[in-house]
């Protein structure tokens, strides 16, 4: 245990090299490093952008992290790109795309493009386009794709639904049991 904090701590102080642009200049410079335990106990400012790594134990914010984001929840005010493994969960205020697995909750305000994969909820408030899935529950209001869970809702729906209770509410067929099938997301 002793010897992954010391290489953790180790990666933080000189891991930002290996992401870093030679030719920037320190205002140019990316923040490449991010290590969260409350958004206003962190490495970076919470309005601050990353570009490569975020560990936030337990929790980190910022306004946008492109890269890898891992451990207990994190919050994306603006975008997120990337691979996420959490926890806790994610909320992300608006887009967000790539692979986000908890264990817990995901919530994006805007659109989802990827595969999404939450323990108990997993809510895309606008549009998801990939699979979302989840143990107990999914709800977007438009899927370009595939729910997977015990419970799914979506108001439009353009692929299928699998689970023990599917809702497509402007489909012909509302309602159904284990599977669903839509052809109508309309472009908003």
């Amino acid at each position: 245990m002793f010897l992954k904090i010391l290489f953790l701590c180790l990666f933080m102080l000189l891991g930002g090299g290996i992401f870093a642009d030679e030719n920037a200049t320190y205002s140019e410079s990316k923040n490449n490093v991010q290590f969260g335990i409350y958004p206003d106990l962190q490495v970076l400012d919470k309005n601050e952008k990353v570009y490569g790594i975020r560990c936030s134990f337990p929790i980190a914010e910022n306004s946008t992290m492109i890269g890898l984001d891992f451990g207990g929840f994190s919050r994306n005010t603006k975008y997120f790109y990337g691979a996420l493994f959490n926890l806790i969960g994610v909320y992300n205020d608006r887009n967000a795309a790539g692979v986000n697995a908890t264990c817990i909750f995901h919530y994006t305000a805007w659109n989802f493009n990827g595969f999404s994969f939450a323990g108990v909820f997993n809510n895309v408030f606008h549009r998801i386009t990939g699979l979302q899935a989840s143990l107990i529950a999914n709800n977007a209001r438009q899927v370009s794709g595939m729910q997977f869970s015990l419970f799914n809702y979506c108001e439009d729906l353009n692929g299928v639904q699998l689970g023990l209770v599917n809702i497509y509410n402007n489909g012909t067929i509302p309602f159904s049991i284990l599977v669903n099938f839509g052809n109508n997301v309309k472009s908003k």
